[in-house]
């Protein structure tokens, strides 16, 4: 039974939790005043126990890899949609920083277990799941429980401690066979999927952790904290954006992406098509499939829902979500336009354990390369992977899972995939550090700078820019734009002049959500204009904890965490090279509003310098010796120093 006399009220729960499944020795250690104030909570602590614990250059799948799980200190309060939660390792994906976020239930009861963050090294001898329950923490056997899918194995554990209520965060099929974009899954479908963490667990022989408190989380001023959260929930649901969400939920983004020319048909060989976005809107999933909605802990907007096919061969499917990223890479990316087999392939994914986007992303990948003669039937094992083959596409997720044939080659990340086939092949595989890139990008420099620069690879939710978005509500007016970055050409997507303004503008919101454990969804500027700001957002976070944090005291924080990212990233080799675009997003656009437009490469260097200048990083995109010192990281700049990174 581990000590329970630690802080547990003003937001924190006061405690990281650390379990060596090599040694099977639980301990745990307080948090600290200093790490909360230089690094918040959430994503950010994650970060600094990473870079400090978890050698350059290590096999991610080996040892000395560790798993951090933080949920930020808002998580488990009456803050509006206050779920979700951050893991940070070195990816087996990508070979770098690995970070990646969920909602659902999860992480609240992590911290009404007393606990603020949770620490996974070594590896187990054996299958082995973490039970997290009030004050006791127990590595159980789980020989029982390998092989199992993420359902299984989730209702196997409730069945067993006869208790319903326990949050189960568990890997499938895929995590066991170190598939290397396999992800773990919480409350049954909710995903921390990119970057492969399931993969990592499955080296560890860590099946699952099961969490369940009763203790609960106090505030340091609950009447003024209170007030100030009834005015956040009535603020979101007076905002029209979070309605909408509320109704449609992500698959809105299909009819917007298809307007907007970013919907990366047939591996983004195309930018719209209007049959294939109208039979994959979100209309049309409300109208055929949804039961009713769904959302995370303490959210109004409740974007998910439940969903059932009633008809056809794939009868009986019935799962939650789905997210408009699995519905752009497991149909757009893919041609495969029948929902129901869209939605089959959402089931599948949240059972075995797969990152949907990367699963789709690859199989599309491989659907053009046999478009191209690339790839033959004698390859594919007379499977016709042809872009629209639903029964195609399925089929090839079976042999991705059992690692069987092409299966194997496509279980790895696509650059490694690619560089196997060889062919030619490497010019459609579609990714930035091994990370494969979801929508079309020439939406605008601004939108490709945030996805080249993110430090997990490319990603929509680091910094890519929304302001560009003059068809949509997160777009800016002149006046706003003005005001904050004194040009309203950060609006025009066709030119480089201050996009490195808004993609740190993001890229602070992002990591102080990140931090905080807040959804994007809820805030703004990400989600759009009068959701929770900035501002608020300290308010919330000094109302809490008792401490005193402004605005201007995140942009501080927020430059740190994304300093030592980079710098986590630099000693794994990664510097200026890596902050490009694939090769089909330097060709112009092919049809569309955007259609002729294409990046001009003295444009994208003036953006990418003007990007490093504004972080105070060199123009090889590492942080400089003086930058890393400014912001009490000096430790770190002595060890690129060292390794003569910088």
């Amino acid at each position: 039974m581990l000590n329970r006399s630690i802080i547990q009220d003003k937001g924190f729960a006061g405690k990281i939790l650390r379990v060596d499944l090599s040694r099977k020795k639980i301990s745990s250690s307080p948090m600290t005043k200093d790490l909360i104030m230089q690094f918040l909570g959430g994503r950010g602590i994650n970060m600094k126990i990473l870079y400090d614990e978890v050698p350059a250059g290590i096999d991610p799948l080996n040892s000395e890899n560790k798993i951090i799980i933080g949920a930020g200190p808002l998580v488990g309060t009456l803050t509006p949609c206050s779920s979700r939660f951050n893991i940070a390792t070195k990816s087996p994906l990508t070979g770098i920083l690995g970070d990646t976020n969920s909602g659902g239930h999860w992480a609240p009861e992590l911290k009404y277990s007393g606990y603020d963050h949770l620490i996974i090294e070594g590896q187990s001898d054996q299958p082995v799941y973490i039970l997290i329950q009030d004050d006791e923490v127990e590595i159980r056997k789980a020989r029982h429980l390998w092989g199992k899918n993420t359902l299984e194995t989730t209702k196997t554990i409730q069945n067993e401690l006869r208790n319903g209520d326990l949050q189960v965060l568990c890997i499938g099929p895929a995590g066991e066979k170190l598939i290397r974009y396999a992800c773990p899954v919480n409350n049954l479908t909710r995903a921390p999927a990119r970057g492969g963490v399931g993969a990592v667990m499955g080296s560890k022989g860590l099946k699952a952790v099961a969490v369940r408190g009763i203790e609960g989380l106090g505030v340091d001023q609950p009447g003024l904290f209170r007030k100030l959260v009834e005015t956040l929930f009535q603020q979101l649901k007076d905002n029209p954006g979070a309605r909408q969400r509320g109704i449609l939920g992500t698959p809105a983004l299909v009819m917007l992406a298809n307007e907007g020319g970013w919907l990366s048909y047939k591996n983004i060989q195309y930018c719209i098509n209007d049959e294939v976005a109208e039979k994959l809107s979100a209309e049309s999933f409300l109208k055929q499939f949804v039961m009713k909605s769904k959302g995370c802990f303490n959210c109004p907007i409740h974007c998910s829902h439940y969903y059932g096919v009633e008809e056809g061969p794939y009868a009986g499917t019935c799962s939650q979500g789905i997210e408009f990223a699995n519905i752009l890479c497991l149909g757009v990316k893919t041609g495969v336009d029948d929902f129901p087999t869209v939605l089959k392939a959402n089931q599948i994914a949240n059972q075995r354990g797969f990152d949907g986007t990367y699963l789709g992303d690859m199989i599309a990948w491989a659907m053009e390369c046999f478009e191209k003669g690339i790839l033959t039937e004698k390859d594919t094992d007379g499977i016709p992977l042809r872009f629209g083959n639903g029964e195609a596409m399925l089929a090839m997720i079976d042999k991705i899972t059992r690692r069987e044939g092409i299966g194997d080659i496509l279980a790895s990340d696509i650059a490694t995939a690619a560089s196997k086939i060889g062919k030619g092949s490497e010019r459609y595989a579609h990714h930035i550090k091994k990370m494969t890139l979801m929508p079309d990008i020439r939406t605008g420099y601004g939108f490709a700078l945030g996805h080249a620069t993110s430090n997990i690879g490319a990603h929509h939710l680091r910094g890519a820019v929304m302001a560009e978005e003059a068809w949509s509500a997160r777009g800016f007016s002149d006046e706003m734009a003005e005001k904050l970055f004194r040009t309203k050409e950060v609006k025009n997507p066709n030119n480089p002049i201050a996009k490195e303004k808004t993609v740190r503008w993001y890229e602070q919101i992002t990591s102080l959500t990140d931090c905080l454990g807040i959804c994007k969804f809820a805030a703004s500027p990400y989600a759009g204009q009068n959701l929770i700001n900035a501002e608020q957002m300290a308010d919330l976070l000094s109302l809490a904890t008792g401490m005193t944090f402004l605005e201007k005291d995140f942009e501080i924080v927020t430059e740190r965490i994304l300093a030592l990212e980079r710098a986590f990233n630099a000693r794994e080799g990664i510097s200026r090279k890596d902050d490009t675009l694939p090769p089909r997003m330097w060709e112009p656009v092919p049809e569309g509003p955007r259609k002729g437009f294409q990046f001009d490469e003295k444009c994208w260097n003036q953006a990418l310098d003007a990007y490093y200048e504004i972080h105070g990083w060199n123009q090889n995109g590492i942080p400089t010796r003086k930058t890393l010192e400014g912001l009490g990281l000096g430790y770190v700049g002595e060890e690129l120093e060292k390794m003569k990174i910088i």
